[in-house]
């Protein structure tokens, strides 16, 4: 850690998860960040949207205005990304503990699950 402290500029994370389980429902979920791309799955739906995908190049651009997820030129970023999702998604499926309802986010945020069988708690 230390080297880290004296120099702020070392790279340090080859990826890292951002879990967000507050708030309203469909505002929750699972992240995989690493130094140049932010990949989001988006896994709530109901009967005015579905879920989605959103793929960000951070260092082309750094406020997230354009998502390109949908986007055939990136389609192996896509992929690359997809992957570093899962393996974010299983860490927390491995490791989550039983107490303050984390275990449902193993079935939540699993984006292999289509919404409709997943047993989300109400809005």
């Amino acid at each position: 850690l230390t080297p880290l402290l004296k120099d702020h500029s070392i790279d340090h994370h080859e990826q890292i998860a951002f879990l967000t389980s507050y708030g309203p429902i469909g505002g929750r979920s699972l992240t995989a960040i690493t130094p140049d791309w932010k990949y989001t799955y988006w896994w709530y739906g109901n009967d005015e949207f579905e879920p989605t995908e959103e793929l960000f190049h951070l260092t082309k651009d750094p406020l997230e205005m354009k998502n390109l997820a949908q986007d055939d030129s990136q389609t192996a970023a896509l992929k690359d990304m997809r992957q570093r999702y899962d393996q974010e998604f299983t860490r927390l499926k491995n490791n989550a503990v039983s107490y303050n309802r984390y275990r449902k986010y193993t079935e939540l945020f699993d984006r292999h699950i289509p919404w409709q069988k997943k047993s989300a708690p109400k809005q």
